[in-house]
């Protein structure tokens, strides 16, 4: 499998959200200038990384810890990196230095979160060495990657962006307690229970500002929340007060936590089982090559609750709501949601172009046998082509089918004719970035 596009796609949390959801196992290798990053993944969680800079090494961590001093980092470097965690096992205990190196994956993840640009490829083949009892949730890394690399602008223009309101979706994130929430960020999250408005965030003070915003963020990348933009800005008369409450469902506790006012908490008390199951238990022993169940983020103790949300009634959907619906399951690689959501569109809107394309796409994308899905799709697709005044959305899919299946010219040329018809089409200027790099078939 072979995924890959630009930082300034989407959201960046959202491109991890997705290789969480989508369990992958494999490396993702970022580039930026003439820096190099590189995320592993092993079944959606995260077991080792790499990033420019010492702080971000093994030894970086622990001489930034006061745990080395300079000579004994200068010797330990000079080992082969293999030995290396075999001496440093002799300076410090092994629970200690497995603590470090879970740190030091952490803080190399979460500095991908102050990249503004970059091209990015997910491959099957990993190059950096993995440790049992690293695996870490991609929950907990995007929340404090936020928190640690973005400004309160370009935060505040990015939740912007999702939406002018959030409410946790029925299905919850069973995974919750390994994001390393403690109390106040859990009181966020009861709170998205019932929704919170930009409008609120603006009223808590700049610090629960910046938390709730961050959860808001994280959630928002993982699929958990609803983003509902308005239709209109509400209209206020001028010299009147601003009618927008300073916050019915977020208030302060005494020690300046953050708990919804009108609801109950809806997160069981610790002991309480946990839903979330590692896709593979036995593959967790220590004897294992890769520990499949995650483990808190190393920078924060783990919340012992589960987020339990109680199912909404939704309201009837047009086909026009669907075709979103199913465009952003389709940006968040949630397959079926989008096969779902565009086939009902498409029962509502049987003549419209642009739903039969991504209806098409999405069939493809959710194929087990993708050269044997590639013929059905290939027909609707060039139907689409053919009948639409401005077929940028058909071209496009027909590369990217293309693409998957190795069939690298005929991808070429449906992003050049996707290109012609809009300049500016920013994954078809990357997708032809990395074809032109390539010599012969892409490996998938």
């Amino acid at each position: 499998m072979l995924i890959r596009g630009a930082i300034q796609d989407r959201l960046w949390g959202k491109t991890l959200g997705a290789l969480c959801r989508r369990a992958v196992t494999g490396q993702l290798e970022i580039r930026s200038g003439s820096d190099s990053y590189k995320v592993v993944f092993d079944g959606g969680h995260v077991v080792a990384a790499s990033a420019p800079g010492s702080a971000t090494t093994l030894l970086g961590v622990a001489f930034g810890q006061e745990l080395l001093d300079v000579t004994q980092v200068a010797e330990l470097e000079m080992l082969p990196l293999e030995d290396r965690e075999a001496a440093l096992a002799n300076v410090l205990p092994a629970e200690q230095v497995l603590r470090l190196r879970r740190q030091a994956i952490a803080g190399a993840a979460t500095r991908t979160f102050a990249l503004l640009e970059g091209d990015f490829e997910f491959i099957a083949e990993v190059t950096l060495p993995v440790v049992p009892g690293t695996a870490m949730h991609v929950g907990g890394l995007i929340y404090h990657g936020v928190l640690a690399h973005l400004d309160d602008d370009r935060l505040a223009s990015i939740l912007q962006e999702l939406g002018t309101s959030f409410r946790s979706i029925a299905e919850g994130i069973p995974d919750l307690p390994y994001f390393g929430f403690g109390e106040s960020e859990l009181g966020v999250v009861r709170a998205l229970v019932d929704g919170i408005s930009l409008a609120q965030l603006a009223h808590l003070p700049a610090t629960e500002r910046r938390i709730a915003s961050a959860i808001v963020y994280t959630l928002a990348s993982l699929g958990a929340l609803s983003c509902e933009a308005a239709s209109t800005p509400p209209r206020v008369a001028r010299g009147t007060k601003d009618p927008t409450p300073p916050g019915p469902a977020i208030a302060r506790t005494r020690s300046g936590g953050i708990h919804p006012r009108s609801s109950a908490p809806s997160i069981p008390p610790a002991g309480t089982p946990q839903s979330f199951v590692p896709r593979n238990p036995a593959a967790a022993a220590d004897d294992g090559p890769v520990a499949r169940t995650p483990t808190p983020p190393a920078f924060a103790p783990r919340a012992s609750s589960s987020l339990s949300i109680p199912p909404r009634q939704e309201p009837a959907e047009d086909a026009a709501t669907l075709y979103k619906k199913g465009q952003a399951a389709l940006r968040d690689s949630r397959l079926e949601d989008a096969v779902l959501a565009l086939t009902r569109a498409s029962e509502l809107a049987p003549e419209d172009l642009e739903v039969k394309a991504a209806l098409a796409w999405a069939r493809f994308c959710a194929a087990a046998n993708k050269p044997a899905a590639a013929d059905a799709a290939r027909q609707i697709l060039g139907q689409v082509a053919h009948k639409h005044e401005r077929p940028v959305l058909a071209h496009y899919y027909l590369g990217m089918v293309e693409r998957i299946i190795g069939r690298n010219a005929a991808a070429l040329a449906h992003f050049h004719e996707v290109l012609e018809l809009d300049p500016a089409h920013r994954e078809a200027s990357t997708e032809l970035r990395f074809l032109s790099r390539s010599s012969g078939p892409i490996k998938r």
